[in-house]
């Protein structure tokens, strides 16, 4: 499996003339394989050849290049760049973090010219202009932010009929489907589970994605490499040494079939920042998206205790609505959890009420320690701000649910009795 390269989703943006034109100069050549760069010169070309097209047509542009632009190219070489605009044709629309980029390169260099301008006239005239161009950007992100006033689409957006459904028929029960956007939170004492049970719940979420989404687990903890193996175990249910006895060439493939043809990616360092998740974010269409562990993320200045860990928690948040994925972030609970079965909201280590207030759900998980329950985990629903779907019932919205914690297999299992 490779990972997913840029080029598709920056095709995709500048497919209408518009974006084309205003973010074709930002494009360099050496950021992107030669077939991308052609299909994009190749773009402008078509533009140009159809003076009334607002935006490409697929079927049409690649008879037209084909003839037009590349005779003369071996056979080897056309089957890539075919395949490049294929995979820009799949996806549903572009990553809004390339986007994002994209507009904020051309304001700078509108920016800039009205400064050159300035400079070369000798006087401060430009500076209006800058205060102009500024204040338009602004009047366009504040009418963006408006909520729109369309019933319909209110009732799609909040009373959802698709979504994501979770591994344990216990969450599907109190919380429903999850959705872009959603922010959810994993609450233990440490080596109670966060980690698998983040592997448990996203390899079984991970092939209900659009099928050219995947996920990733950014990891500043434990191994990669075991983090990465965890994946593999809870995707396919089996211990390390069933693992080792089948072989990678058998599990491969079977691995695949599993998670649908996706990725669950894992991004290890012990000193991550928030500007290398995010960067991440920007270069492949994630749909899951674990942090692993959350607070323990750098980049948040001199920020320290509850304030540090209330900022986390909102970034976590404008992540999952800038890039459109569902967040899943792991935290610690305080000493007071520890051999606690059901844990209270209160228990998040160094929060007040920032974390929880900046979270859609909160899912506190407990331990008791007796050496009979040792295979067994104890879950809190403390903060549940979800809509729910088909088969939540709402007695349990805030539910508690003794659950099976199987570590060698890295799985989170339903009992025959599991409400408490």
């Amino acid at each position: 499996m490779t990972n997913h390269r840029p080029e598709p989703d920056l095709i995709l943006a500048i497919s209408t003339r518009e974006n084309f034109e205003k973010f074709q100069p930002f494009i360099k050549d050496h950021v992107i394989v030669p077939e991308a760069l052609a299909v994009i010169e190749d773009i402008g070309e078509w533009f140009k050849a159809n003076p009334d097209a607002v935006t490409v047509d697929w079927a049409g542009f690649l008879a037209w290049s084909r003839i037009a632009r590349h005779p003369l190219w071996k056979p080897d070489r056309w089957e890539v760049y075919v395949r490049i605009v294929e995979t820009a044709i799949k996806i549903a629309k572009p990553n809004p973090g390339l986007l994002e980029r994209l507009h904020e390169l051309d304001i700078l260099t509108r920016v800039r010219e009205q400064v050159d301008q300035g400079f070369a006239a000798g006087g401060t005239g430009a500076v209006q202009k800058i205060v102009e161009v500024v204040q338009a950007v602004e009047a366009t992100e504040d009418a963006d932010a408006l909520v729109t006033d369309d019933l319909e689409a209110l009732l799609d957006a909040v009373i959802r009929k698709d979504g994501i459904n979770w591994r344990l028929p216990e969450l599907n029960l109190s919380l429903g489907p999850v959705h872009p956007g959603d922010s959810i939170m994993i609450v233990s004492r440490p080596e109670v589970g966060k980690t698998t049970f983040l592997t448990s719940e996203l390899t079984h979420m991970l092939p209900q994605l659009a099928p050219d989404r995947h996920g990733i687990i950014f990891n500043n903890e434990e191994r990669g490499q075991k983090v990465k193996l965890r994946v593999v175990q809870s995707a396919l249910n089996l211990t390390l040494p069933d693992l080792a006895a089948e072989g990678a060439t058998s599990v491969r493939p079977k691995l695949s079939t599993i998670l649908g043809g996706r990725r669950l990616d894992v991004h290890h360092d012990t000193a991550l920042t928030k500007m290398q998740v995010e960067r991440r974010l920007r270069a492949v269409p994630y749909g899951l998206v674990g942090l692993n562990v959350l607070d323990k993320i750098g980049g948040f200045g001199k920020l320290e205790g509850w304030e540090r860990v209330r900022e986390v928690g909102l970034w976590a948040r404008t992540i999952a609505d800038k890039y459109n994925c569902t967040v899943f972030g792991t935290l610690q609970a305080d000493s007071t959890a520890e051999g606690q079965r059901y844990l209270n909201q209160s228990q998040v280590f160094g929060s007040k009420t920032g974390m929880q207030a900046e979270s859609d759900v909160l899912v506190m998980i407990g331990q008791d320690l007796s050496p009979g329950l040792r295979d067994r985990r104890f879950l809190s629903i403390a903060r549940n701000k979800l809509p729910g779907g088909p088969e939540t019932k709402e007695a349990f919205r805030h539910g508690q649910f003794e659950v099976g914690f199987d570590g060698e297999r890295g799985r989170f299992h339903t009992l025959t009795r599991s409400a408490a």
